[in-house]
C-alpha cells in the first residue's frame, strides 16, 4: 500500500548535536568541491572563449562545463536534502530542491558518460566511468519515478543511493591518492580507486538504509 505525500509533522524532536555536526561537515565539503567544479567549469568556458588561460585538457569541453556545473549543483542541493529540520520548516522547498537535484543529476550523468567514453584512460578505467554514470542516473531516476508513485519510503532510499553515487567526485581522488601512496602502481591504483569510489559509497548508503539508528536522520 502506498503511502500518502503530506508534509512532515512539525515540532518533533530536533536530531542529535552529533547528527548536526556531521551534516554540516558533509554540506561544507559539497560546497568546497562544488565551487571547485563551478571553477574549473568558468575556467574552461574562458579557455573556449578564446582567453590565453591555463586549462587542463578535457576530452570533451562543452560537455565537461555542463557535466562540471550540473554536478555541482546536485552536491549541494543533495546535502540540502538530508537536512531534517530543512524538510520539517519547508516541506516546498525541499520538494524543489528535489526537482533541481534530479535534473541535475541528469544532465550530469548524461555528461560525465558521454565524457568517459572519450577520456585518454585504460579500457577497464573508461568502463568503471561508465558504470559510475550508468549508476548514477538510474538510481536517481528510480528515487524519482517513486515519489510520483507515492511510495516515500523507497524514495529515500533511492536517492541516498543516488547521493551516495554523487559522493564519488569527492571519494574518488582520495582513494587514488591512498593506493598510489602505499606502493600500489597508478595504472593498478587508478582504476582500482574508481571501483572503490562508488561500490564503497553504495555499501555505506545500504548499511545507512538498513541500520535503524541511522533512519532518523532521513525521517521527518
Amino acid at each position: 500500500m502506498s503511502a500518502t505525500l503530506t508534509p512532515p509533522q512539525r515540532g518533533a524532536d530536533p536530531p542529535p548535536r552529533s547528527r548536526r555536526s556531521q551534516w554540516w561537515l558533509l554540506f561544507v565539503l559539497c560546497s568546497l568541491y562544488a565551487t571547485f567544479a563551478a571553477s574549473a567549469a568558468a575556467t574552461e568556458v574562458l579557455n573556449l572563449a578564446g582567453f590565453d588561460i591555463v586549462a587542463k585538457t578535457r576530452a570533451v569541453p562543452g560537455v565537461f562545463v555542463a557535466h562540471a556545473l550540473a554536478g555541482s549543483v546536485a552536491l549541494v542541493a543533495g546535502a540540502l536534502q538530508l537536512n531534517a529540520p530543512l524538510r520539517r520548516r519547508h516541506w516546498g522547498l525541499h520538494r524543489s530542491l528535489g526537482r533541481v537535484y534530479v535534473v541535475a543529476v541528469w544532465v550530469a550523468s548524461a555528461g560525465g558518460l558521454w565524457s568517459a567514453l572519450r577520456f585518454d584512460v585504460s579500457h577497464l578505467s573508461r568502463a568503471l566511468f561508465v558504470a559510475a554514470a550508468v549508476l548514477w542516473f538510474v538510481a536517481t531516476t528510480i528515487g524519482f519515478d517513486q515519489i510520483r508513485r507515492r511510495h516515500i519510503a523507497r524514495h529515500r532510499n533511492w536517492m541516498v543511493r543516488s547521493f551516495a553515487l554523487s559522493l564519488f567526485f569527492l571519494t574518488f581522488p582520495p582513494w587514488v591518492a591512498a593506493l598510489t601512496a602505499v606502493g600500489i602502481a597508478r595504472p593498478i591504483a587508478y582504476p582500482t580507486g574508481l571501483l572503490l569510489a562508488w561500490s564503497a559509497n553504495l555499501l555505506a548508503a545500504e548499511c545507512w538504509i538498513r541500520t535503524p539508528a541511522a533512519r532518523p536522520a532521513l525521517t521527518p
